[in-house]
């Protein structure tokens, strides 16, 4: 029987164009530094994070736009559209009833997540319910067992043989358990036995695992405790000022291995409790940083010191290492590609911005043992925020607030140094080695992945970093393994690892970095009898969210880069994620605008002119237009105030267009050779290159193409959408019974749409 991954039929790797690095206007000093994206809108406060097998990243915290607890709304966001797109993010309002706010979270063996505890108390079960979410559909589901223990503020991981542990937690709101411990445990607010769930089974306790060292309230042990599975099959783990291991087979048992350090202190500054952060960045060894508070309430001043905790023999070996340049309470650690890790966010008081934020991201090389100072983030990320690696090696970070000094409907991107090189004195972004194909996506342990690469690049090291699951300063799912590889030209054969106790059953990205450490992007893999990773539908939403108003005309272009026209002032407005927007300046006022890229915007202004934007500047290429529209291609055509068709001859700043014959109120183009248009008669039509025109549909009001062939136009009588797949003359119209006065439709299909109300929704 053949192994899976042994095969030598190769799996395509596409090398699509990265929005997200892509024309990156590359900052100073970033080869050593690293550098941000700028803020972004978010659609909510992004609590939790985890990147999902299908590339895409789950985040879930509160409600659209809204800053209150709530975990039913999950919004799916796909890095491929960059962070400008609105269509990038796909949201599933009120999932099942179940709030997940403030829970946990693990993979199955099938695929789907397992989501459990948390808030919940929208449901008979409290805080024992559990949610099955399958990435390949975006559907969920509530799982039909129920915990026996509420497990607000759990930690989750995936043992060996793919069952689901989940250790810790407790009622909800139960912040302050650790100054009155006995009290807690008596009143059951804290959670002491730890829990498996079986697929088939469900969920059954472990009453040989109980322990108050490992959970109990002392020091808040209970909240979010820091386990990992350790090099000899059991689970590690560290609460607050305990370390202890853990046997998850037959009744369970738990056994403490000592202090870690002391409680918190003022003046010691121990690195210790559920604000700090913690990482295994490599096999069987563990980096924990920060903290010295109990809880987001907790006024203590935040600690610099760093430890390395060795589990890989019989007892765990402690070994100081530099501190921080920056004490950190509420920071998030995640391990990059080349073994780094980075350290993002924090305050230097309790759950403080202002003068105790911290921005500088650190970076900790595990072959010194020394911090390096990155670049800083614009926005204060503290208390409910999440950072978690891309598969193109750059860290998303959300959230922050609700409660705190901030509420962050908003995200940025680190960019880190390997990512850069200086090139006659400017910097630049580095040549990565680019992956063409691979053998499999789905291994056994000691199988081998075959990569070909695209080009001759020669690689130094390869390594596997598991997908993250972020949330309150603690990842419990992520973990660096180094591979085994040779190299011969551009075939590169990788070692998967030979046992569960290194590699988990799990999602896993292989990295290949190149000699002056740059690394691929990652290829998501299957590990250990795991589905293998297939996309999902991000990109394409089953409701409508408003994440604009006061617009009357909205276009979209290839980039994502979607504007739309303010109704009462004919200025422009780029949308930017969630439900922000940033003002284009414009030299006159609009009344259409037609976009190719970011760098390319056209603009129609009151007077008939037409004007293009090229990133920094406008100038004038045409006059007497009535209406505008862009292909992904770059055709831009125009009807005039005689219902004349003009098509610009290129996309730059000179004047120069060519008659189309025919009359239309609109026209569109699918690209150079295909255009639709909204005839005189008022119905839609397709117009080859020829000029030969076939009726298609009756009684639009407006029309949008994408680069995939969709169409979507509204019924001018009753603003309902239509929409096409396929650019033909076949009549396959599905009716949407969104109502809609402007639209435009991204590949796969969603829409942005102008409402009768004036607001702009993403659907």
């Amino acid at each position: 029987m053949a192994v899976p991954g042994s095969s030598f039929a190769q799996v395509a790797i596409g090398n699509e164009p990265d929005p997200l690095v892509d024309n990156l206007r590359v900052g100073p000093n970033a080869s050593v530094v690293g550098m941000w994206s700028p803020v972004r809108g978010w659609p909510l406060v992004g609590i939790h994070a985890t990147l999902m097998p299908s590339g895409t990243v789950m985040t879930y915290g509160t409600a659209l736009g809204g800053d209150v607890h709530d975990g039913r709304t999950f919004d799916l966001w796909d890095p491929a559209r960059g962070l400008d797109d609105p269509a990038a993010h796909y949201t599933l309002p009120n999932a099942q009833f179940i709030d997940s706010f403030c829970s946990a979270a693990a993979f199955l063996k099938s695929g789907a997540m397992l989501i459990s505890g948390g808030s919940a108390v929208s449901n008979n079960y409290s805080s024992r319910a559990s949610t099955l979410f399958d990435p390949k559909t975006a559907t969920p589901t509530a799982a039909a067992s129920q915990l026996a223990y509420q497990r607000w503020y759990a930690s989750m991981l995936t043992l060996t043989d793919g069952r689901i542990l989940i250790t810790g937690g407790g009622a909800p709101y139960v912040v302050n358990a650790f100054r009155g411990p006995a009290t807690a445990i008596a009143q059951g607010d804290v959670s002491m036995t730890p829990e498996i769930y079986t697929p088939g089974a469900g969920w059954s306790t472990l009453p040989g695992a109980t322990s108050r060292d490992a959970f109990g309230p002392d020091f808040n042990r209970w909240w979010y405790p820091r386990m990992w599975v350790a090099p000899n099959g059991r689970v590690f783990g560290i609460s607050a000022d305990k370390m202890w291991s853990l046997d998850p087979n037959g009744r369970g048992a738990t056994r403490t291995l000592g202090n870690f350090k002391t409680g918190f202190n003022a003046f010691r500054r121990p690195n210790t409790g559920p604000t700090s952060t913690a990482a295994m960045f490599d096999v069987g060894r563990i980096l924990q940083v920060g903290g010295n508070g109990a809880s987001n309430e907790h006024a203590t001043p935040s600690s610099a010191a760093a430890t390395v905790i060795d589990i890989r023999g019989a007892a765990p070996v402690l070994t100081e290492v530099a501190p921080m340049a920056n004490p950190r309470q509420w920071a998030n650690s995640t391990i990059l590609p080349d073994g780094t890790v980075a350290v993002t966010g924090g305050t230097r008081f309790a759950d403080n911005a202002g003068a105790d934020a911290v921005y500088p991201a650190e970076l900790w090389d595990p072959r010194t043992g020394r911090w390096k100072t990155g670049a800083s983030a614009a926005t204060y990320r503290g208390y409910h925020s999440a950072a978690v690696l891309l598969p193109n090696a750059t860290v998303l970070v959300t959230g922050g607030g609700v409660p705190g000094p901030v509420t962050n409907f908003n995200a940025e991107i680190y960019y880190p140094p390997y990512l850069f090189r200086t090139d006659q004195g400017r910097q630049v972004l580095a040549p990565r080695p680019r992956v063409a194909s691979v053998n499999a996506k789905t291994f056994d342990y000691g199988a081998r992945l075959t990569v070909s690469l695209a080009g001759d690049d020669s690689i130094s090291r390869v390594a596997l970093v598991a997908l993250g699951t972020a949330t309150h300063s603690f990842d419990s799912s992520q973990r660096y393994i180094p591979a085994a590889f040779s190299q011969t030209g551009r075939t590169v054969s990788v070692v998967m690892p030979g046992s569960p106790n290194i590699a988990p059953p799990g999602y896993y990205m292989a990295f290949l970095l190149d000699a002056a450490g740059v690394p691929s992007n990652g290829i998501i893999v299957s590990i250990g009898g795991m589905a293998a990773p297939v996309a999902g539908p991000a990109g394409k939403g089953p409701i409508k969210a408003q994440i604009g108003e006061l617009s009357k005309r909205v276009s979209r272009g290839r980039d994502g880069t979607t504007v739309v026209v303010n109704a009462q002032a004919g200025t422009l407005w780029r949308l930017t994620g969630g439900q922000s927007a940033a003002p284009i300046p414009a030299p006159k006022p609009m009344v259409d605008v037609a976009v190719v890229t970011a760098n390319s915007i056209y603009g129609l202004a009151t007077d008939g002119s037409i004007l293009r934007y090229n990133g920094n500047a406008w100038k004038q290429v045409g006059h007497g237009g009535r209406t505008i529209s862009a292909s992904e291609d770059g055709t831009v055509a125009i009807t005039n105030i005689e219902d004349n068709i003009y098509v610009k001859n290129a996309d730059d700043d000179v004047e120069a267009w060519s008659y189309m014959p025919g009359a239309a109120l609109r026209v569109v183009p699918m690209s150079r050779l295909a255009y639709w248009a909204i005839g005189m008669d008022g119905n839609v039509h397709r117009i080859e290159k020829g000029g030969k025109w076939t009726q298609v549909g009756e009684s639009v009001g407006d029309l949008a193409t994408a680069g995939d062939g969709r169409i979507a136009v509204t019924n001018k009588f009753t603003n309902e959408i239509w929409t096409k797949a396929g650019d033909d003359v076949t009549r396959n119209w599905q009716h949407n019974p969104t109502k809609a006065i402007s639209l435009a439709v991204a590949r796969g299909g969603s829409l942005i749409t102008v409402g009768p109300d004036g607001n702009v929704y993403r659907e």
